[in-house]
């Protein structure tokens, strides 16, 4: 039987910050979420982007967040 993962507590107005070291402090900002994809715009060309939920946790191909509420997170 297949362990039930959770998903990553991921809001509209968040900010998070991709993982990979090749896209170098590449951010992106959420602008929905719905039950396995988080809708968001990057910060540097405005691009809209639909990427899995589940990748929204702080692994080498993932994101972390670094801002939620307008204040910085560590």
């Amino acid at each position: 039987m297949k362990k039930e993962q959770t998903q990553p507590d991921v809001r509209v107005g968040d900010v998070w910050e991709d993982c990979d070291k090749r896209v170098d402090g590449r951010r992106l900002t959420v602008t929905a979420v719905d039950e396995a994809h988080v809708t968001c715009t990057t910060f540097a060309k405005g691009r809209i982007s639909r990427i899995k939920r589940s990748r929204f946790v702080p692994i080498s191909t993932g994101y972390k967040l670094v801002v939620r509420d307008g204040k910085a997170v560590r």
